[in-house]
């Protein structure tokens, strides 16, 4: 079977632009420490937040501050990816997951963004959310996983 250089080459070319990807967004999405401001006494931990230390957490409110204001989010859902998908081999990581956050409807509407995240057991920590559904329910996402 042959293909053209140029196929070869876009091919290649995207290949490798996607296999970096996955480890530069593994960094701003799984937690880091804290923006400074915040205390960093659970800094160790965050690094190793897994589906089970948020399933603990259901229905617990976390908190963003943003400049207009302070908005409080519900953990509503913790969703094993594998678990749900049809074909779990192509799901990457060792553990793959996502969190549904609700949002109050008198809540300021949060766009697309890495925010820092503020919980009574599990401190301050960075994530990555996206709003996901009608912008009238004021659900919020985010994917892990966990290479």
């Amino acid at each position: 079977m042959a293909t053209s250089r140029r196929n070869f080459l876009k091919t290649g070319t995207m290949g490798l632009l996607c296999a970096g990807m996955p480890a530069v967004l593994a960094k701003v999405v799984v937690g880091r420490p804290a923006a400074s401001g915040f205390p960093e006494t659970n800094a160790e931990s965050q690094i190793n937040f897994t589906k089970e230390t948020f399933t603990r957490y259901l229905n617990t409110t976390f908190r963003i501050n943003t400049d207009s204001a302070a908005v409080d989010l519900r953990l509503s859902r913790v969703t094993d990816l594998k678990a749900i998908s049809k074909i779990p081999a192509r799901i990457a990581g060792k553990e793959s997951f996502s969190l549904m956050f609700v949002a109050p409807s008198n809540a300021a509407c949060l766009t697309q963004n890495t925010y820092v995240l503020e919980h009574a057991a599990l401190g301050s920590f960075s994530l990555f959310l996206v709003p996901v559904g009608k912008s009238t329910n004021r659900h919020h996402e985010a994917i892990i996983v966990r290479l």
